[in-house]
């Protein structure tokens, strides 16, 4: 369709776009990112040309790119892209492009700018779609997984226990989404409970743990016994077998089972 399309000139720039677009979908979904990308590139292209630079779907072709480059490890496209979009006062899906920004920076291990972005995208797709929306899925998963990283248990419990609930709302039957609700629950719970046992430290664990353990000199050399006292009752070599302390059975005594006991 694509090739049809491009091919005749008559066809309206507004097709060209849709056709271009549903590829490149389905590109991204392959796995075939390089391809995916370069069509998102000329759909924007084709929706400036057709709708202009402020048209919503010349800013969606701009979030595609950038998430594109984000998932193929190019961080540097992906917050110039993304970071452009926020300062577009026109453009109104402000809540994925904070999430994906908060992905960003706790891939770069800023969990602090991660969760700022992340709770900012959270209130934004609230407003817009309702609290247990599933476009809330990613974001919350996403400080789900910052929370659990720097092991702030509590927290990331409450996100899990969210992820559920959406999950729940959307379908009964267990499907993909739910699949990572519930994992992320189980985590939580986990993380929570060896939280609990870890910092249940006893007194005499404490006590020692201040104790100095220190290696005197000639440790290694040394005579272990030189200043022990040796008052034992029973020496090593006072054990033996008495009454019948005699030499192993012959062949015949083994036959005839003689001195069995």
């Amino acid at each position: 369709a694509a090739s049809i399309a491009e091919s005749d000139p008559d066809a309206p720039r507004h097709l060209k776009t849709r056709i271009h677009n549903r590829l490149a979908i389905v590109l991204a979904r392959k796995g075939d990112r390089v391809a995916a990308r370069k069509e998102f590139v000329l759909v924007k292209d084709l929706a400036v040309a057709t709708f202009g630079e402020n048209h919503q779907r010349a800013f969606n072709a701009e979030a595609n790119i950038a998430t594109i480059c984000l998932d193929m490890g190019d961080n540097a496209c992906a917050r110039e892209r993304f970071e452009g979009l926020l300062n577009e006062p026109k453009y109104n899906n402000r809540g994925p492009v904070l999430a994906h920004l908060g992905r960003l920076e706790a891939e770069e291990g800023n969990l602090e700018l991660a969760e700022e972005r992340l709770r900012e995208s959270i209130e934004v797709l609230s407003k817009r779609h309702g609290p247990r929306a599933p476009q809330l899925s990613s974001a919350r998963l996403e400080l789900y997984n910052v929370l659990h990283t720097a092991r702030r248990y509590e927290e990331a419990l409450t996100q899990a226990e969210e992820l559920v609930a959406i999950a729940d709302s959307v379908t009964q039957e267990p499907n993909r989404k739910s699949g990572f609700a519930y994992h992320a629950l189980g985590g939580a719970l986990l993380g929570v409970r060896l939280l609990q046992v870890i910092l249940t430290v006893p007194l005499v664990a404490v006590q020692a743990l201040h104790q100095r353990i220190v290696e005197h000199r000639h440790v290694t050399r040394g005579d272990p016994h030189l200043a022990g006292q040796d008052d034992r009752a029973v020496e090593a070599h006072h054990v033996v077998a008495r009454g019948d302390h005699v030499a192993p059975p012959l062949l015949l005594d083994v036959l005839l089972e003689l001195h069995t006991q």
